[in-house]
This record gives structure tokens, sequence and C-alpha cells, in this order.
């Protein structure tokens, strides 16, 4: 889970700097990493899914933000 979560905290960041598009991959691979490793906490599970959502939102992409939401 470490490397899903700096990949999620670099991603954010990316965002926060309206940087949609690099932050993508980095949250999109942190999410997958997450959902695939069965000890990861939930917390940061949940965290790092939530700034993936949250990206898709600020970047106007309502639909893929659903696609991730709640899983």
């Amino acid at each position: 889970p470490f490397h899903a979560n700096a990949l999620a905290l670099q991603g954010a960041a990316l965002t926060q700097q309206q940087k949609y598009a690099e932050a993508e991959p980095l949250l999109v691979e942190a999410a997958q990493l997450m959902l695939s490793i069965k000890n990861a906490p939930v917390q940061r599970r949940r965290w790092t899914l939530e700034q993936l959502v949250r990206l898709y939102e600020v970047w106007g992409k309502p639909t893929e933000a659903e696609k991730w939401r709640g899983r």
C-alpha cells in the first residue's frame, strides 16, 4: 500500500495545482492498487478513491467520477 499511497498523494497535489491530466494516471493507478491489495487499510483505500472522484468532479468529468464512486 505504500506505493499506492505515494501515488495518491502526488495525484492529489497535482489536482490541487489543477494539473488534471498529470494527476489522472497517478490516481487511477493508486486506486487500482488499493482495490487489489486485500490488506490495504480501509481509510487509506477510501481516501484514495475519494481523491480520484474529486479529480473527475473538478475536471468536469462526472461520468468518470461516478464509475469510481462507492467502490
